[in-house]
């Protein structure tokens, strides 16, 4: 799936057609929180949705704890 470190915040992905956004605690699908989206910021959005459920904040697209990632920077 990814191999990037997610333990320094919160990402967004690509994963098949769709984009993915994902905590810093992210373990798996299984496990974890994740949400989906067509576009980073929906993706975003949707995961926003989960977090305010959970009586968490929002993240926003722009902060520097938010890294998006396309296929040249999954490794880094």
């Amino acid at each position: 799936m990814t191999d990037f470190d997610v333990s320094r915040g919160y990402h967004i992905y690509r994963d098949g057609n769709m984009w993915c956004a994902v905590g810093p605690h992210f373990r798996n699908l299984q496990e974890s929180d994740a949400a989906f989206g067509p576009t980073p910021i929906d993706a975003l959005n949707e995961f926003n949705k989960i977090r305010f459920q959970n009586g968490e904040s929002s993240v926003h697209l722009f902060d520097d704890r938010v890294k998006v990632h396309n296929e040249e920077t999954l490794n880094d």
